[in-house]
């Protein structure tokens, strides 16, 4: 599933999906949720980066696009259900597995926008919209911009096999975090709003590994060694050390991730060779 657009809910009634809009232009998001009174939304608009520098976007993204939605469900949707994207670095970082007991912290721009986002799903579930929260922690699929690090690995490996450059570059080869297939977190979210006793969890796969492990993953799809390609950049600052969640609260409502690390793997290599093997002339 793609949504294509940074700034667009995706609105599903009966199959369909409805036109993209600006998530922060009221007038607009208010109209297709008046015209189509959807079963369900999804909010999952956000530049996916903790960078001061998109802070005005975010905010606009994130916290005008909830405001906005959950005021237009309010309003001309009431029985609608609401699923807004927030994210696990919204969590104070311990070094340990987090859950949704854990500190909030806004220590990024990013995490202050997601807890503002929380605190509107929060109010309106007062006002008795059925609103669900879902903390993301890292999910990949090969529609991840390319700079992402699960891409950018990917196409690394992709390019050695092809013979276009001969070493993987990765800034911090032991970070740990979390290998999660994007299509799995769908599936969790839909659990999630097809439901009515939980109405936040983190959405995760609760297995940490390194990004060594997911590069030499990806070599082996290849049949390439890990280790004579990995150059480390020398003095790279991770964003964190370690980001896994606590996966007990979803899967208490029986979800339970199906694609692992290696298919993972497979997925977003075999891909990256498939885009650049298609750009030949």
């Amino acid at each position: 599933m793609s949504l294509g657009y940074q700034i667009s809910p995706f609105i599903y009634q009966r199959g369909k999906i409805s036109p993209a809009v600006d998530v922060a232009d009221f007038n607009n998001v208010s109209r297709v949720i008046k015209e189509i009174k959807p079963n369900f939304v999804f909010h999952l608009a956000a530049r996916s980066s903790t960078r001061h520098d998109f802070i005005l976007e975010n905010h606009r993204a994130i916290v005008d696009g909830a405001l906005t939605i959950m005021e237009s469900v309010d309003r001309y949707a009431p029985d609608a259900k609401v699923f807004l994207a927030s994210s696990g670095l919204i969590f104070r970082n311990c070094g340990r597995p987090l859950n949704e007991n854990d500190e909030f912290i806004t220590d990024t721009s990013y995490a202050m926008a997601r807890l503002e986002a929380l605190q509107i799903a929060r109010y309106y579930r007062q006002r008795g919209r059925k609103v669900f929260v879902g903390f993301l922690f890292n999910h990949e699929s090969p529609l991840r911009p390319p700079n992402s690090v699960a891409r950018k690995i990917a196409g690394n490996v992709a390019e050695i096999y092809l013979g276009i450059q001969n070493s993987l570059i990765i800034g911090n080869a032991n970070v740990i975090k979390e290998w999660m297939w994007a299509g799995d977190a769908v599936k969790a979210m839909f659990c999630l709003v097809n439901q009515n006793d939980i109405f936040e969890a983190c959405i995760g796969d609760g297995i940490g590994r390194s990004i060594r492990e997911y590069a030499a993953a990806c070599c082996e799809v290849v049949n390439l060694c890990i280790d004579d390609y990995l150059v480390e950049i020398s003095g790279y600052e991770a964003e964190y050390q370690f980001l896994v969640s606590d996966p007990s609260r979803i899967q208490s409502l029986g979800w339970i991730p199906e694609v692992d690390m290696a298919s993972l793997a497979m997925r977003m290599v075999k891909e990256e060779i498939l885009i650049r093997q298609s750009q030949k002339p």
